[in-house]
């Protein structure tokens, strides 16, 4: 029997590639999403609450819809960016900095400022 290797869960070749038929079905699973979402999205508020009422609606649509509006409810944007993130994908942000940044010098002065209130803080 091959002895455990920390950090190797798959063996040596590595996680077995998913069959054609699980691939598909992520694809398509991420094409309903978003059709979905696409519905709902642009639906009146009133007519989503009447939906997530009917218990006879598909799974998918009821679980997509209900995070819509809790989302909408709440105002939770952590909800509506990962709708929106299945409808656009992720929004990448750029940041601009400005200036010269020496993170080096910034933590060994704050270390400095940390042992001398310390040290006047003893001397107390």
């Amino acid at each position: 029997m091959a002895k455990f290797q920390k950090g190797n869960t798959f063996g040596k070749n590595g996680r077995p590639p998913a069959p054609p038929d699980i691939k598909g079905a992520k694809e398509l699973n991420k094409i309903m999403a978003e059709r979905i979402l696409n519905k709902f999205i642009f639906m009146p508020v009133s007519e989503i609450q009447a939906f997530l009422r009917d218990i006879n609606n598909p799974a998918m649509e009821m679980a997509i819809a209900r995070v819509l509006m809790e989302a909408i409810n709440k105002g939770d944007q952590t909800r509506m960016e990962w709708l929106f993130s299945r409808l656009l994908g992720k929004m990448k942000e750029k940041v601009e900095i400005e200036g010269e940044i020496n993170f080096h010098k910034q933590i060994v002065d704050f270390i400095s400022q940390v042992e001398k209130q310390s040290n006047s803080e003893k001397g107390d």
